[in-house]
């Protein structure tokens, strides 16, 4: 390619699951376009009303960040918002900001042959966005920080035994899932799996070990001190080899990362419980 190489910047922001859909989408549009990328991870977290942050330096990323300066943060409210707008009214290839427009799969970003620069701001949810590049994301999403005695002991707990991964989410969410989801897809799993061995990971772990059990042996997974983010909750879910996943993106991951050949996912109605259909893969059992 002749000239100045293009660039992709992404607007980095959300919790550990929206940020790993918005790398994951400006990765495989960088890769298809010969384009750099660029990771713009300080726009999104300046008035986080959760007090969430930056978490992808936990990963094997590249992490070619933007300068205070030449973040988004820096434009000002009034002339971000003017960006968007007059942007929307360009054609879609045109457009310098990318901005998502609706929930569901969008097959203009993955057809988008980039004629310049572009700024790609959006969760976009869905496994389309990167399904052609994804041993590449699966390499990035490699963890690197760290790994505490008490993280490697579960480790191996989770891998000596024919584990189903389960995810409980109860706080900042719209609709919590009834235990019944969970009673049924343990289950739909127990059906298929032999001695199968549960660890539940969760925001409200009280409520779980208080609710929900199980014909199965249970371990109650705790988070690692400090880690704030939850990426090694999310590594070590990764690490099972079946998933009863919440209608939470972190765990959508955790269950997608998940590298048995063999492993059942179950995950709630999504069209119910997210607003749209096209986010669990083909071969993900809905209940």
């Amino acid at each position: 390619m002749s000239g100045r190489q293009k660039r992709v910047t992404v607007r980095i922001w959300g919790g550990l699951g929206n940020q790993l859909f918005s790398y994951a989408a400006a990765r495989r549009l960088a890769i298809v376009n010969k384009a750099g990328l660029r990771i713009d991870h300080l726009s999104g977290f300046r008035s986080d009303k959760f007090g969430r942050h930056y978490a992808l330096h936990h990963f094997n990323i590249p992490q070619n960040l933007v300068s205070p300066r030449k973040a988004f943060v820096s434009y000002g409210r009034i002339p971000r918002a003017l960006v968007r707008r007059l942007s929307r009214f360009m054609p879609f290839s045109w457009r310098p900001y990318l901005m998502e427009e609706r929930n569901d799969f969008d097959e203009r970003l993955v057809n988008l042959k980039l004629r310049g620069n572009v700024y790609l701001e959006g969760y976009w949810q869905s496994e389309r966005y990167f399904q052609d590049v994804q041993q590449q994301i699966r390499e990035d999403l490699k963890m690197t920080s760290p790994i505490s005695p008490e993280s490697f002991t579960m480790c191996r707990r989770v891998e000596q035994v024919e584990s189903i991964g389960v995810h409980v989410r109860r706080t900042q969410i719209d609709h919590p899932l009834e235990p019944g989801y969970y009673f049924r897809a343990f289950e739909y799993i127990s059906a298929h799996v032999e001695r199968p061995h549960v660890f539940v990971f969760s925001d409200s772990p009280g409520w779980a070990e208080a609710t929900l059990r199980f014909d199965a042996p249970v371990t109650f997974v705790t988070q690692v001190p400090g880690d704030d983010s939850g990426c090694m909750d999310l590594w070590l879910m990764s690490l099972c080899k079946h998933f009863i996943i919440a209608n939470s993106t972190f765990s959508w991951w955790g269950a997608w990362l998940g590298t048995n050949p063999n492993k059942i996912i179950t995950c709630p109605s999504f069209l119910e419980n997210w607003g749209h259909k096209g986010l669990a893969p083909d071969n993900w059992v809905m209940l």
